[in-house]
């Protein structure tokens, strides 16, 4: 068995050295990223293919493969590339992968680059195992995630086409999180994710001089639709995904609130339902559709009234969701003619991934006996991953970081002081060791 303090301080050291790679994306610059995994790989015989659609932009694709193939192929994918961090609201350097009272601190750290130095460790010592595989482990890691994947995934499913024909995916989705869902950690393994359309709204009125207000300024007339939309409650509707969820939270909850997550489809509790999700804002966007206004511009002169203003929706849908239909009750709540709605994004649909996978049973059997009492169940993401094409290309995709965080540590995602536990990279990395062990192995589920 491997040495887990060795592992663990390998892990970090990894960890601390993909951080310090500056992937902000845009511009992404991801080559440098994947020269040093594809280095990471070398020093253990395995060679990656590391290739992309644009100077500076690189996708990386490693394969351990089995000498006696009788399952499909195992596909370990995360993405390199990361948003923006401001250095003046980080207490560390977000670039400097430092460490500070046992945690590694960057961009990447949870997004996703601690799942890629997981994944890559669980890989190697699985090779090092010397255990007969029977199945291939693949190992992707992209680009261009983080604004819409074009150089990265999109283009990874089209140049490695063969190669991730037929294969289960794990990539990002969930946690283990402390207090969503009661004081056990709750691990959502994401197998579905929310819809994202992007809209934009442009308010037509009449220009005129500031001293002399009237009632077609543009501005208004959008302030006016945005209120609208603010105020529309959208009806719970619980989604299978999302029912199976709350069964199992039901599961370890007490009184009123076990009672109402163990019957998802009662309809005569909806009233209980707005009083639970109350204060669960992660749960609740996943039984609604949800508009947020992200960009709103109006005006260029401050004594000129403008007669054109605009803002972006941000609008994620549930899954089976038609956007047009939505489009039409949207613009019935803004009631306004001025007010023209157009799409700039709109999705394309992609299926559920099923709980009877063996990658789904398996990754939840490991992490109850490495968390015990933790709950697991299948998760509906309320934001989109590449997760979404790999589904749409049929391949069935779990997401899941195999770690342990609580609310103020998830808050880091997108936001300052993003870290990661080495006691987390230890964990996660047995998690996905032994994972792959178990689906590699002799008793591999079909």
């Amino acid at each position: 068995m491997p040495d887990w303090d060795q592992v663990e301080a390998q892990a970090s050291e990894l960890l601390a050295a993909y951080l310090r790679i500056n992937t902000t994306n845009p511009p992404g610059q991801e080559a440098a990223a994947a020269a040093f995994l594809a280095g990471v790989f070398a020093q253990h015989g395995i060679t990656a293919q590391v290739a992309g659609a644009a100077p500076g932009r690189a996708n990386l694709l490693a394969v351990l493969p089995a000498a006696d193939v009788r399952q499909p192929p195992l596909l370990l994918t995360h993405h390199m590339d990361v948003v923006t961090a401001d250095p003046a609201e980080w207490s560390l350097d977000p670039f400097g992968g430092l460490e500070k009272d046992g945690h590694l601190y960057g961009r990447g750290a949870l997004d996703t680059k601690g799942l890629g130095i997981m994944h890559l460790l669980g890989m190697l010592l699985l090779q090092a195992s010397g255990r007969p595989r029977h199945r291939h482990v693949l190992y992707l890691a992209v680009a261009d995630e983080e604004v819409n994947s074009t150089h990265g995934m999109v283009w990874a499913l089209d140049h490695w086409r063969d190669e991730l024909a037929g294969a289960t995916a794990w990539g990002e989705g969930g946690m283990g999180v402390r207090g969503v869902l009661g004081p056990a950690p709750f691990f959502g393994i994401a197998t579905a994710e929310k819809l994202s359309l992007t809209l934009r709204l442009t308010a037509r009125g009449q220009s005129g001089h500031g001293s002399s207000p009237h009632r077609q300024n543009a501005n208004e007339i959008l302030a006016q639709a945005i209120v609208r939309l603010a105020a529309w409650q959208q009806p719970l509707e619980i989604t299978p995904v999302a029912a199976e969820m709350m069964q199992q939270a039901g599961r370890v909850f007490g009184g009123w609130r076990g009672w109402l997550l163990r019957r998802p489809q009662q309809r005569l509790a909806a009233p209980l339902y707005r009083s639970l999700l109350a204060g669960q804002p992660m749960l609740a966007a996943m039984l609604h559709d949800t508009v947020s206004v992200t960009v709103v511009r109006g005006g260029e002169k401050d004594n000129v009234i403008p007669g054109l203003a605009d803002a972006t929706l941000d609008v994620r849908l549930l899954p089976g969701r038609e956007p047009d239909a939505f489009i039409e009750r949207l613009k019935e709540v803004i009631q306004d003619p001025r007010v023209e709605v157009a799409v700039l994004y709109a999705p394309t649909p992609a299926p559920v991934s099923p709980t009877t996978n063996p990658l789904y049973t398996t990754l939840s059997r490991v992490i109850q006996r490495h968390a015990p009492g933790a709950l697991v169940g299948p998760m509906q993401l309320t934001g989109c991953t590449d997760g979404r094409w790999l589904r749409r290309q049929g391949l069935p995709t779990y997401g899941l970081a195999p770690i342990i965080v609580d609310e103020q540590e998830l808050a880091g995602i997108h936001g300052p002081d993003e870290r990661l536990s080495r006691a987390n990279l230890q964990l996660g990395t047995h998690i996905v060791f032994e994972t792959l062990t178990a689906l590699c192995g002799n008793d591999a589920a079909a």
